[in-house]
């Protein structure tokens, strides 16, 4: 009438090198107190670091298999916790982006009788840190009446990018847009002339911190006239002048 019930079996999503915890409830049906129970988990994944166990209350023995306790008494009405805590580090030479790693408890001795139902199993889906987000171009672009700009980033490996406005509410209200901003090579459309826009390239993986490049500033100028120590060239209206030859 044991069971062990891992938090429902619920999924915890964590980006590498956080803490995680599971808990684990071990409780019965019996009315009485039940002794000599043996609680079982499977060998932790090699990713976690710092990883422990550590039981809510009791007197317990931890066997030489450090992932197996004996609880000498457990009572009807107060139910035993194991706390798993620590945290996922993948290998920096490897491409993992996500995984998920479980840790299955169950109660595995009752007295002398062997017992291995039921099985309860905790995941944790870990994210890997997403690549540093960087730009493959000017961080300042200017134009004379054009505005259209295009901008590029550097390739990456792990996680999602995208081009992002540092004022996303100014870029609406102006009526810029991105075109392709889940492209390495993407256009910036619609910027006024007289006026400037900034973008940056991002790259996100799950739960982790969203990578964000250096700022890029895009600007379309009025170059309509040119003026030169104050003198204003003008072509006379663009008229076309008749001649001779020579």
């Amino acid at each position: 009438g044991a069971v062990v019930d891992a938090e429902g079996g619920v999924i915890k999503s964590i980006c590498e090198d956080s803490e995680f915890s599971y808990v684990f409830t071990l409780k019965h049906s019996l009315d009485m107190d039940v002794k000599g129970i043996s609680v079982c988990f499977s060998e932790l994944p090699e990713e976690f670091t710092a990883s422990k166990i550590t039981p809510s209350y009791g007197n317990y023995t931890k066997s030489d298999n450090k992932l197996t306790w004996t609880i000498d008494n457990l009572s009807k009405n107060t139910p035993i916790t194991f706390t798993i805590t620590g945290k996922v580090l993948f290998d920096v030479n490897k491409i993992i982006k996500e995984k998920s790693l479980g840790v299955t408890g169950t109660v595995c001795k009752i007295g002398a009788d062997v017992k291995n139902e039921p099985v309860a199993t905790a995941t944790v889906k870990v994210y890997q840190k997403p690549s540093a987000a960087t730009i493959d171009m000017e961080a300042e672009v200017e134009q004379c009446n054009v505005g259209t700009f295009t901008v590029t980033a550097q390739s990456y490996d792990v996680g999602t990018g995208e081009w992002v406005f540092v004022d996303p509410a100014a870029a609406a209200a102006a009526g810029v847009v991105i075109n392709n901003a889940d492209q390495l090579t993407a256009t910036v459309v619609g910027v006024p002339t007289n006026s400037s826009v900034q973008v940056k390239w991002s790259v996100s993986n799950g739960e982790c911190a969203t990578s964000y490049s250096e700022t890029v500033t895009l600007t379309n100028k009025d170059c309509s006239d040119i003026d030169l120590d104050g003198a204003v060239v003008d072509a006379e209206g663009g008229v076309i002048k008749s001649i001779c030859e020579d």
